[in-house]
């Protein structure tokens, strides 16, 4: 269903005092303010009803009635210098739960002594007025657009027409929907009505009241045939409920009768049943005694047969003894008794046969005497009847030339006895019958051609009423096709509105309205639906761009995040933290191993003095460090030469315990770390520690020193440190500190390495979900079915009306021919 239209805003271009001016509505509602005079009514005129229907007659235009006011004065005054000026009033609807637009408007062009120019146009493909089409040519001169122009910049968006009909019927359909324009006028009168000036004191609510009772349309007989066949209905179903009530009554009277009687014929059928059970148990009995007695005759049937048998034997030997005495004369002559018999038997028939005849020839002669009495009669009343036929005759053909009668009458009943020749009268009354019945067959004739006429005037009425049914069935449909088109650009701009993901641009919803406007029977919905693949498309795309990028910075960064654990379980397994070593340093290593050449890492001999303040330690460990001592190995002496002959590939910093002495060394500020307390360790450690100076005295301090400030020689090399350096490797607690310090930062960078790992994975979620809604939506893109069936129902119906239409010329064709 459609939701309302309301109107949004209105406006006026150059016509009136206004150059350009929009009106705007809140809830299609709009209050204007100002003194008596200051241009209200002209204002709200311009506008309704007058873009309702585009009606611009004078008594329309003034709430009063009068006809003073004329739309061409709005337009050029009387003094103005201008010869000619174009203005346009137009009104902006908005869908109440969708953003579909609706444009209604007139343009009017006037000339000085020529009478106004005037056009109508829509615009229904949602583009607004002031932001998508502009009734002005240019932005600076604001030079309003003539007709030819207006009807270029709308396009295939809207319409322009020429005639108010056109017009009104137009805004009919897209806002109203009447099914006839009589409908459509009578709400515009009944606005013009309501629209009285309330200055009026005779104005009062009974005057509304009186109005709107008026405006209440007439019911018809056929609006009142479905309520007197109710209430008929329903005094029928009334006498009928009385009847069946009386009948319920009744019935309950004869079923408790009815009920006695069946008690007693129950009774009497369960007595009936008592007696036919002892006589079926009788008969039972009796059975038993027949079985007996029909073994006792089936023996004596046998015994009966067997005596059977004997007889028969007895009977062959009697006949052999008649044949013998057949032979004898006494037998001939009792034949001959016989015979005679016989004879004397017949002629006593033969004579009773001749009594019968007699008697019934007498009783022939005598009903024929009596026939030939009745026969008399009959003649008799014969001619009476002949005379009152005579009578009649004479009485019915006064009026007809037929003087031979009189002399027929004369000779007939004259001469009763004498036969009487009807050969000339039969020849004239042949000759007057065929005359009365061309007469006959001529009046039938008329009636019939008045009859065939008559029936083809009804067929005429019936092609008409059916032409006008179809007619109004067409225009039913192309309501319904107009409101199914409106309907279904609700539905699209409600779903474009309530997409999460899919959304298109105001130019894509303006083609589908056209296109949807433009929709008829045989129209392939997709090139409609095709029209947001570009938006679809292009969101699709750039989802997949997303998720690849994030796919792929998910890898990088899954990838980090596994070689951030790695180092952290490292961190958590090694003992110690280790300055970072090259692989030659550390496969070298491994080789000492091997060859069981013993070395120990300085920085694990030797530990900061306790006095020593933090930042002399950072300076003093960050110096050794870029001096490549802080992890040099510490070899015994004897092992040197086996050292310096190890293979290629490998290398390392070596501190052998042959070393000079320096009064100013580094024993000042660091400890030799002898944890096993190990004596030749530990002097080994303290020779080494004394070869290198420290201090700021640099003859005190050798080839080899270290200052407080981090400054740094080794032989010809001199160096400086950063002073941002922190210390970790010099003694056991800096080492553990400085592992759980590691440790515990590695562990935050991975925790953090995961946190957006997993918001990756999750952006690559949602991107992949919100791909899956745009698909869905896409899918869910407002089907073509009602569209369909309205679009191919108007076309039956056109299809039904040109029938209709062929069926009444040919029918308005046949009436002229047989007129």
């Amino acid at each position: 269903m459609n939701s309302k239209w309301q109107i949004s805003k209105v406006g006026l271009i150059d016509f009136w005092y206004y150059d350009e001016e929009e009106l705007d509505f809140i809830d299609g509602r709009m209050l204007l303010r100002g003194a008596n005079g200051s241009g209200k009514s002209v204002t709200m005129q311009s506008f309704i009803p007058l873009l309702l229907d585009g009606n611009m007659r004078p008594e329309r235009l003034d709430p009063f009635g009068s006809r003073a006011r004329k739309m061409e004065n709005y337009l050029l005054e009387e003094g103005d210098e201008r010869e000619e000026r174009t203005g346009y009033l137009y009104m902006e609807l908005k869908r109440l739960e969708s953003e579909e637009y609706l444009t209604l408007g007139i343009g009017l062009r006037a000339r000085k002594n020529k009478k106004l120019e005037s056009w109508y146009f829509c615009i229904t493909d949602g583009r607004r007025i002031g932001k998508d089409v502009f009734l002005y040519k240019t932005m600076e001169n604001k030079i309003t657009c003539s007709k030819g122009e207006l009807k270029n910049r709308i396009g295939e968006g809207g319409r322009v027409m020429d005639t108010q009909g056109e017009y009104a019927l137009c805004v009919n359909r897209l806002l109203f929907g009447f099914e006839t324009q009589e409908e459509y006028k009578e709400l515009l009168e009944l606005l013009i009505q309501l629209r009285t000036p309330k200055l009026s004191k005779d104005f009062k609510p009974s005057v509304i009241n009186e109005i709107l009772s008026s405006s209440l349309q007439t019911l018809s007989e056929d609006d009142l045939r479905p309520m007197s066949e109710a209430i008929e209905n329903m005094d029928n179903l009334k006498t009928n409920l009385d009847t069946l009530k009386e009948s319920i009554r009744g019935a309950k009277q004869i079923e408790k009768v009815y009920d006695q009687y069946n008690r007693i014929v129950l009774y009497d059928k369960a007595l009936m049943f008592s007696d036919v059970s002892k006589r079926f148990e009788n008969c039972e009995k009796d059975g038993c005694q027949f079985k007996e007695n029909l073994q006792a005759n089936r023996e004596k049937l046998r015994e009966e047969k067997l005596r059977y048998e004997e007889l028969k034997r007895e009977e062959e030997i009697l006949k052999e003894e008649k044949i013998s005495l057949d032979k004898s004369d006494a037998a001939r002559l009792k034949e001959q008794e016989t015979r005679l018999m016989e004879e004397l038997l017949e002629k006593q028939e033969e004579e009773n046969n001749k009594k019968r005849q007699e008697t019934e020839k007498r009783e022939r002669e005598i009903d024929a005497e009596e026939r030939i009495k009745q026969e008399e009669e009959k003649a008799d009343s014969i001619w009476e009847e002949i005379e009152g036929y005579m009578e009649e005759m004479e009485n019915e053909i006064e009026e007809i030339p037929f003087d031979e009668f009189s002399f027929m009458k004369g000779e007939i009943l004259n001469e009763k006895e004498a036969d009487y020749n009807f050969s000339s009268h039969n020849q004239l009354l042949n000759t007057y019958t065929q005359k009365v019945a061309h007469g006959r067959d001529a009046l039938l004739e008329e009636n019939t051609q008045r009859e065939k006429y008559d029936g083809y005037l009804k067929e005429l009425d019936i092609c008409r009423e059916e032409q006008n049914q179809a007619e109004k069935e067409l225009s039913q449909y192309e309501n319904l096709l107009a409101e199914t088109k409106a309907e279904l650009t609700e539905q699209i701009y409600i779903w474009e509105k309530e997409n999460q993901e899919l959304h298109f641009r105001t130019e894509t919803m303006q083609n589908i309205s056209r296109k949807i406007e433009a929709y008829e029977m045989g129209s392939d919905y997709l090139e409609i639906r095709n029209l947001g693949k570009t938006e679809f498309y292009e969101t699709e795309r750039s989802f997949s761009e997303k998720s690849f990028l994030m796919e792929q910075a998910l890898k990088e960064k899954q990838t980090f995040l596994k070689e951030k654990q790695k180092e952290l379980e490292e961190w958590e397994n090694q003992k110690e933290p280790e300055p970072e070593q090259s692989d030659a340093v550390r496969k070298n290593r491994e080789l000492l191993k091997e060859k069981g050449i013993p070395f120990l890492q300085f920085y694990k001999t030797i530990d900061f003095s306790s006095g020593l303040g933090e930042e002399q330690m950072n300076h003093l460990e960050e110096a050794l460090l870029s001096m490549g001592v802080l992890d040099a190995l510490i070899i015994p002496k004897e092992y040197r030469a086996q050292v310096y002959a190890l293979d290629k590939g490998v290398c390392d910093r070596y501190i052998f315990s042959d070393v000079s002495h320096v009064r100013q060394n580094i024993q000042e500020v660091l400890e030799v770390d002898n944890g096993e307390n190990d004596i030749l360790l530990y002097q080994n450690i303290a020779n080494i520690l004394s070869s290198v100076g420290y201090g700021n005295d640099g003859e005190e301090r050798g080839n080899a020193w270290i200052d407080a400030n981090g400054n740094y020689k080794l032989g010809i090399l001199e160096g400086t440190v950063t002073k941002e350096y922190r210390a970790h490797f010099i003694g056991v607690r800096a080492r553990e500190r400085f592992r759980k310090e590691k440790t515990e930062s590695l562990r935050q960078i991975y925790m953090q390495l995961k946190a957006e790992a997993e918001s990756l994975e999750e952006q690559c979620r949602e991107i992949k979900e919100r791909m899956k809604i745009l698909r869905k939506e896409w899918e869910a893109f407002p089907g073509d079915k009602d569209l369909k069936v309205a679009a191919k129902e108007l076309a039956d119906r056109e299809f039904l009306l040109e029938l209709k239409n062929k069926r009444l010329w040919n029918q308005q064709e046949l009436v002229e021919k047989e007129r």
